[in-house]
């Protein structure tokens, strides 16, 4: 049985607009004569699915069906076995529309949820000498003269989990002909109130052109995990390595997605 969504001589007639595109039904059966049961679709192959399931001596029964409607703006009951009376009641229908500017089209919603790329500066202020090989100015944080071997200071960051860091600019002054410079980001549990190494997330070694000032390189990454995870005292920090006494860093600056 194929049936309009605006049958004539019905009251959905004129009521139901040529936009729609499925219905809102209220499908009661009444005085079926077999145990059966209803499909209603859009036409076209039906379906193995069951919107009503009649049996004879029961009292009218009705059920929710939402249906699609076909381009002729029709749709199909099936009834399996015997005879049954069925009444349909249009509740409402579904009309394709166009969102307003409230709404963020697919594209806009996936931009939205994409992590962006920002940064995070660290003036030297930010960061703490390790076994006093660096001394911590007004304007750089330079290696000590007297203190030979490799030297690290550290500066404590704030990431959250999945944060990926991509690069790393320095500002620097190098008075020497090369200084390897090794720039790291790391996660690890607090040791005597500072991190000491940890969990390698980014980590660059490059060597320092004489008195070039600013030097961005590139990282060999992996994303940040979640600090809670492996204990209240994790912390994420940048570690900066050198063995040479002549470099001064003014700024570092990370990049991350």
């Amino acid at each position: 049985m194929t049936v309009r969504a605006q049958e004539p001589g019905t009251r959905c007639t004129g009521k139901v607009p040529v936009g729609a595109i499925s219905l809102s039904l209220n499908v009661t059966t009444v005085g079926a004569t077999s145990q059966s049961f209803l499909t209603i679709w859009a036409g076209g192959t039906r379906p193995d699915a069951s919107s009503l399931n009649p049996s004879p001596g029961a009292p009218p029964t009705p059920n929710a069906v939402t249906v699609d409607l076909s381009v002729d703006q029709t749709f199909d009951i099936y009834n399996d076995l015997g005879n049954v009376n069925v009444v349909v009641d249009i509740n409402g229908y579904y009309e394709n529309h166009a969102h307003d500017d409230r709404y963020y089209t697919e594209g806009e919603s996936d931009h939205r949820f994409v992590r962006q790329a920002s940064t995070i500066d660290l003036a030297p202020s930010s960061f703490h000498p390790v076994d006093n090989g660096w001394d911590l100015g007004a304007f750089d944080i330079a290696r000590v003269f007297t203190i030979a071997g490799r030297r690290c200071a550290v500066a404590p960051i704030d990431v959250s989990a999945g944060t990926i860091v991509t690069a790393v600019a320095v500002n620097y002054q190098n008075f020497a002909a090369s200084t390897t410079l090794q720039v790291r980001v790391l996660e690890a549990e607090l040791l005597d109130d500072r991190p000491i190494g940890g969990r390698i997330i980014s980590d660059a070694t490059v060597v320092l052109p004489s008195f070039a000032s600013d030097l961005t390189v590139g990282l060999a990454t992996a994303a940040a995990t979640d600090p809670t995870g492996a204990g209240d005292a994790v912390v994420h920090h940048v570690e900066m390595c050198t063995t040479n006494d002549r470099v001064a860093v003014h700024a570092v600056q990370l990049t991350t997605t």
